[in-house]
């Protein structure tokens, strides 16, 4: 271990910091454990759970039974990820979206003219538990939302940058040019998505119309030629990609048909380029996908 990292583990956050991470893995285990129980209550009682009363987690468990090599740790260690990847990066792209359009009211109001058109005008005083589901029919056809769902992850990936890699052979890139064995390759989704060369000299500005004449489905990296990678690419692309559009959409949609809402901050914040920091008390191995956006708040009013 480092020196410093020694030193920091006699400081007071290091402490602190500890102290939480016990927190979440006693919270953890005891889910882990509570289904292993279950699981066990159901063999033994001879039921078989149906598709509607299993979660992700009864999945992950009943995958895990009677492997040897799949242990409780490793449980945990994956239920935490799906927490980590399940809500800070959705939410984060959440944040930013709804930054976006109320910076830009007619881009707001063009987005709710389709949503309200998919969901037969729903009335704005409709309560969140009588709000219609969208169904995957309804969300493949609001090609507008989308485009400003991907405009938005374009210009503030979740993880801006993806998890180094080190090469095992000698790897050679389009340009021609070439890796050695035992390099350490890092892919900087923020630059890649900002990038003049690729996006153009407004590349760092708002504009939902570079998207309008993609399939809304579309939202692997293949269908833009890999200068979209908010969820990684190839083999280890986000597990979660689907369910994580599909959370944006459903927000989005209940946002829009029930409110109306403007973007108020600093400065920066209104001349489109809001401050971002980590967020207090977060590991700085994780500090890539949980940033928060400094100087800025959203004013939202119920629809009449």
């Amino acid at each position: 271990m480092p020196l410093v990292r020694r030193f920091l583990r006699w400081t007071p956050m290091y402490t602190q910091l500890e102290r939480r991470v016990g927190k979440v893995n006693t919270c953890i285990l005891d889910l882990v454990d509570r289904k292993l129980a279950a699981l066990k209550s159901r063999k033994d009682s001879g039921l078989v759970a149906s598709e509607q009363d299993t979660d992700w987690p009864d999945f992950m468990v009943e995958a895990a039974d009677g492997d040897t090599e799949y242990t409780r740790e490793d449980l945990r260690c994956d239920t935490v990820i799906f927490f980590v990847a399940g809500r800070d990066t959705t939410s984060n792209a959440l944040t930013a979206a709804i930054y976006f359009l109320g910076q830009h009211p007619a881009v707001q109001e063009h987005a709710r003219a389709e949503v309200l058109a998919i969901l037969d005008n729903v009335h704005p005083t409709c309560s969140a538990s009588e709000f219609p589901y969208l169904s995957n029919g309804q969300a493949s056809h609001l090609p507008d939302l989308a485009a400003k769902i991907k405009e938005t992850l374009r210009l503030y990936p979740s993880i801006p940058t993806i998890p180094q890699r080190v090469t095992i052979t000698t790897a050679t890139l389009h340009d021609g040019t070439s890796l050695p064995p035992g390099m350490r390759v890092v892919t900087s989704a923020m630059a890649l998505h900002r990038s003049p060369e690729l996006w153009g000299d407004d590349a760092d500005l708002f504009r939902t119309e570079r998207f309008m004449d993609v399939d809304s489905d579309k939202m692997h990296a293949g269908a833009h030629g890999f200068k979209l990678v908010p969820f990684g690419a190839g083999q280890r692309v986000c597990l979660g990609q689907s369910f994580s559009i599909m959370e944006q959409r459903v927000v989005l949609v209940m946002l829009l048909a029930r409110y109306e809402w403007a973007t108020a901050g600093d400065a920066e914040a209104m001349r489109g380029t809001p401050r971002t920091k980590a967020m207090r008390g977060t590991p700085r191995s994780t500090r890539g996908g949980l940033m928060q956006m400094v100087g800025v708040e959203a004013v939202f009013k119920r629809r009449e």
